[in-house]
C-alpha cells in the first residue's frame, strides 16, 4: 500500500447504474423491514437449519439488527468504493496498471453494494414467509445463492487482475 498511485476514476455508465442500484436496494431493505416487522409475531424464527426449518426463536426486535448491519456494511463499502488504493491486490500496483486495477476493484465494491442489501431483503422476506408457514428459501439454496452472487465475481476479478 506504500506509495500506491492515487488515480482519479471517472464513473462509467455501469458504475453509475450500480451506484444508484445500491441505494435503491438499501431503501428496499428498510422498506421490507418496516413492512414485515409489524406483521411478525412477538416470538419469531431467528435461525434455520439446512432444510429451511426454524430451529431457533427470539423476540422480533432482533430483526432490527439485519437492516442496521446492512446499512453499516453498505456505508463502509460506499466509503471504500472511491478509495481503491486502500485495497489489497493480487498484483503489484504500478502507475501503469493502477487505473485498470482500481476500476475493476471499485466496480466490484459497487456490485457487492447492490447485492448485499438484496441478500438482506431476501432473508427478511424468507423469515416473514416462514412465519406464514412457507419455506421461501432459507435452506440449501441460500449458500449457493451467496456463492454465485458474491464469491464468483470476486474470484473473477482476481483472475482478471492477475491476467492483466
Amino acid at each position: 500500500m506504500d506509495n500506491r498511485p492515487r488515480v482519479e476514476l471517472e464513473l462509467s455508465r455501469m458504475d453509475k447504474v450500480l451506484h444508484t442500484g445500491s441505494r435503491i436496494a438499501l431503501i428496499l431493505t428498510w422498506m421490507t423491514f418496516f413492512f414485515i416487522y409489524t406483521d411478525l409475531p412477538e416470538i419469531s424464527p431467528t435461525h434455520f437449519n439446512l432444510h429451511g426449518e426454524a430451529d431457533g426463536f427470539g423476540h422480533k426486535k432482533i430483526f432490527f439488527i439485519l437492516p442496521i448491519i446492512c446499512s453499516l456494511t453498505f456505508g463502509l463499502l460506499w466509503y471504500l468504493e472511491d478509495k481503491p488504493y486502500l485495497y489489497n491486490y493480487p498484483v503489484k500496483i504500478t502507475p501503469e496498471n493502477a487505473k485498470k486495477q482500481y476500476v475493476m476493484a471499485s466496480r466490484l465494491m459497487r456490485y457487492i453494494n447492490v447485492i448485499l442489501p438484496l441478500m438482506f431483503t431476501f432473508i427478511l422476506v424468507a423469515v416473514y414467509d416462514s412465519v406464514h408457514g412457507n419455506k421461501l428459501g432459507l435452506s440449501k439454496g441460500l449458500l449457493p445463492f451467496v456463492f454465485v452472487l458474491v464469491i464468483i465475481p470476486s474470484f473473477y476479478m482476481v483472475y482478471k487482475a492477475l491476467k492483466n
